[in-house]
């Protein structure tokens, strides 16, 4: 399904890791499927994200009409996880600004800890640069996103914000629903909701 590209429309992005191809690899992502009925009414246009659903994935649940799902095949194997820990583990030096910035984010002592920096920095930065293509692709231009994980998604939308100025939401804990509330709340105020994140 094409995405218009009409500034006028109120788009969101929607980060997750399975939804809305869950098969109950992530359980807590299930909330979606109910919640994902209400939350779409807020938008003109929805770009449901499964970063680690693979292409040729199916929905496995109803969607609304305004609610496109792409599976962005961002593979979690093993053997993924040991490339992206292999990978994180020169990013120090051979990262770009971004991605320096949030592997420095906060010191971390002991070569286990900075394997796992690494690897979720290398994580977020593959998930990213996938979904930045996608979003070309689809003519997709967000005017909110919302990381259903304050994991690697959150990172990926507090770098897509360089690209597109919009509101940012990553809130766990927090229904969806009740934060574009507030966040629509806060518009008819003039207030700002942009939430900034750091990295890991």
């Amino acid at each position: 399904m094409a995405i218009t590209a009409d500034k006028k429309k109120r788009r969101l992005l929607l980060l997750t890791r399975r939804f809305p191809f869950n098969r109950g690899e992530v359980a807590a992502e299930s909330y979606l499927e109910n919640e994902i009925g209400v939350l779409s009414t807020y938008f003109d246009e929805v770009l449901a994200v499964g970063t680690e659903a693979q292409p040729g994935d199916a929905p496995t649940c109803a969607l609304p009409g305004n609610v496109t799902p792409l599976a962005l095949g961002c593979g979690n194997t093993s053997k993924d996880k040991a490339l992206l820990a292999v990978k994180g583990i020169a990013f120090p030096l051979l990262g770009g600004a971004d991605v320096r910035e949030a592997y420095a984010t906060e010191s971390v002592h002991g070569i286990g800890k900075r394997v796992f920096r690494g690897y979720f920095a290398a994580r977020a930065k593959a998930k990213a640069d996938v979904l930045a293509e996608e979003l070309v692709r689809f003519g997709f231009e967000p005017t909110h996103i919302y990381s259903f994980w304050l994991y690697d998604t959150a990172l990926v939308a507090a770098w897509l914000t360089g690209t597109y100025p919009c509101a940012l939401f990553a809130l766990p804990g927090i229904p969806p629903i009740q934060a574009f509330r507030s966040a629509s709340l806060l518009e008819r105020r003039g207030g700002i909701h942009k939430r900034e994140l750091a990295g890991p």
